[in-house]
């Protein structure tokens, strides 16, 4: 049996634990820990440490909701165009620098629409999945 992975919240006193980093991280993401103000002294050697995958896992994923916190912040007014009542696809050219670039990047090597006169464009559930930080789906 794993041992578990515990995190305090020092302005709070809370203790959260879970049985992996990215459970963790997203625990001490919603308790209002963030990427970057994360300390870690207690970090101990031996068979009493995590490892150090957990460790890497813990921080990246931190990373990564900070980063989909600050993209839904601002690129909500990116209007979807819907075709049958359905939502399917949005205009690259809508989507506000800085964000074009980045959801541009994820797109990589990904499907997309080609809407006539368009331009590109992207599927609305890549742009939504984006959006929340669980796209490109690696």
């Amino acid at each position: 049996m794993r041992n578990l992975l515990i995190g305090t919240v020092l302005e709070a006193g809370t203790t959260i634990e879970a049985h992996d980093a990215r459970t963790l991280a997203e625990l001490l993401f919603a308790a209002g820990v963030r990427h970057g103000r994360v300390s870690m002294p207690d970090w101990r050697e031996g068979s009493t440490a995590p490892a150090t995958g957990d460790k890497i896992a813990l921080n990246f994923r931190l990373n990564q909701l900070g980063q989909a916190a600050e993209r839904l912040a601002a690129p909500r007014a990116v209007r979807v165009i819907e075709h049958e009542g359905r939502p399917y696809y949005v205009r690259l050219a809508d989507v506000p620098q800085p964000w074009r670039d980045q959801f541009r990047a994820a797109l990589r090597g990904s499907g997309c629409p080609v809407i006539a006169g368009e331009g590109e464009c992207a599927y609305a559930s890549d742009w939504s999945d984006w959006l929340r930080g669980s796209f490109p789906r690696w």
